[in-house]
């Protein structure tokens, strides 16, 4: 009998062992959402795609003014040439400030904010209130850049359309890390990756119905 209760203990008290969790264990469990750390991401890449684009058009817009006769590298064809959008009175919209020192001031944020949510912070309700408020005035204002240069100036600069995808991408990114908190429906998570590529295919399409077989030309 001594010898069967002895086994009964180990047996006991190794199933007490294996359902232990020790608290080393727990603080290496991530429990944030997979969406919250993919949006995170995205915040990561867009940021810097956006970055290298705004940097690339002020670069050009430099080189302008320091040269008058000086081709762009983005210029390809008629419509889409850089050069026609950079010497336009819409690409410093903020007195004489070009418009791309506004994302390179706005895309490092964007870059610093994914970071910090891949380290594991937690980043107060204003904060996203206060990021998602801004993204959507660089929303707007790219919208107001796209009819220019679709029905005013007349063609389209691949560099700003690179900060255009870059924006788009960083709001939906917001936008999803907030339904993954539990500030909007669950469902974003699954609509915005949709609506970002739906956005793209309607930009295309506006591009060959407005300017034709020339954008490829």
């Amino acid at each position: 009998m001594d010898r069967m209760h002895s086994r009964d203990d180990v047996l006991s008290e190794d199933v007490a062992d294996e359902d232990i969790v020790y608290d080393d264990e727990i603080d290496h469990v991530d429990t944030r959402p997979r969406a919250l750390v993919v949006a995170a991401w995205v915040l990561v890449v867009s940021g810097a795609v956006g970055l290298i684009g705004a940097v690339a058009l002020l670069m050009e817009r430099l080189a302008l003014l320091g040269d008058a006769s000086y081709i762009p590298q983005c210029n390809v064809n008629d419509v889409l040439s850089c050069g026609s959008v950079i010497e336009s009175w819409q690409a410093s919209v903020i007195g004489d400030l070009p418009n791309p020192v506004l994302g390179i001031i706005g895309f490092p944020i964007v870059i610093v904010t994914g970071v910090v949510v891949l380290a594991g912070a937690r980043l107060p309700d204003w904060y996203w209130g206060a990021f998602l408020g801004g993204t959507l005035c660089a929303v707007a204002f790219i919208h107001w850049l796209a009819w220019q240069s679709f029905f005013v100036i007349g063609a389209l600069c691949p560099y700003c359309m690179v900060v255009w995808l870059a924006t788009m991408c960083t709001l939906a990114a917001i936008l999803v890390a907030m339904a993954a908190q539990g500030h909007y429906s669950r469902r974003l998570i699954k609509w915005m990756p949709i609506a970002v590529v739906a956005w793209v295919v309607l930009i295309v399409v506006l591009a060959f119905v407005r300017f034709g077989s020339e954008v490829i030309a």
